[in-house]
């Protein structure tokens, strides 16, 4: 649950930096950040519903997506800022592990969550 919270943060800075102009010279998309977020979160919750199939592949979303994603409350702008990029560029190298899940995610779970991808 406090992985949510820290979620819904992020997304919510995501989302009112994304149009300010101030902000689009620190060369991050956020709007892409805030779908990067989003498949975190999704991912997250077919972990929940599908712990069984989860746990048989060897995959796991919680634990590399709470060690990447730390709270930023309390911070000021720019260290917010700060964080969400170095989790934007973390989560776009391939050597990470919560991108090495979500995409083992996809790929060995494809039959079960395609359904519910394609809505």
């Amino acid at each position: 649950m406090f992985l949510l919270i820290l979620f819904v943060d992020y997304l919510i800075l995501c989302v009112s930096l994304a149009n300010d102009e101030l902000w689009k010279a620190n060369k991050i998309e956020f709007s892409r950040m805030s779908e990067i977020i989003e498949e975190v979160v999704n991912s997250l919750i077919f972990e929940l519903y599908f712990p069984e199939e989860f746990k048989s592949k060897g995959i796991a979303i919680e634990r590399p997506a709470g060690e990447l994603f730390v709270s930023i409350e309390g911070l000021s702008e720019a260290q917010k800022l700060e964080k969400i990029k170095a989790v934007y560029e973390e989560l776009h190298k391939e050597e990470n592990p919560l991108r090495q899940q979500i995409t083992r995610m996809k790929t060995e779970l494809k039959d079960l969550l395609s359904p519910i991808l394609s809505v």
